[in-house]
């Protein structure tokens, strides 16, 4: 570790998940706890091609609540998931970016 890197922390300060098992960081973890399971045969238009017949979906999300038109044209459905995640994790921390500094905040994905 260098001298500037010396003292440099990392802060989790917020949570957003958009996942097969809740949409929120509340509805996860209590789906999670509550061992509900997920695992459903594939229904997702466009998938039938593919080998498998079982995966975790990710229901009940509408990009379009959540995320600027202009943008969901731009993007494909990881993305969206991702920028809501985005979105959840800094409304949980209950944090107000600044405006005049759109790019001082940064956000970190897990997969």
């Amino acid at each position: 570790m260098t001298s500037r890197q010396q003292g440099r922390r990392a802060v989790v300060t917020g949570l957003g998940v958009v996942a097969p098992n809740g949409v929120g960081a509340d509805a996860f973890w209590k789906a999670t706890t509550q061992g509900v399971s997920v695992l459903d045969r594939i229904s997702r238009e466009g998938c039938a091609h593919l080998p498998l017949r079982i995966a975790g979906q990710v229901r009940d999300f509408d990009p379009a609540s959540v995320i600027d038109s202009r943008f969901l044209v731009q993007t494909d459905r990881f993305t969206h998931y991702a920028m809501a995640a985005a979105d959840l994790a800094v409304a949980d921390a209950g944090f107000t970016p600044d405006p005049e500094q759109p790019f001082g905040v940064g956000v970190a994905s897990a997969w």
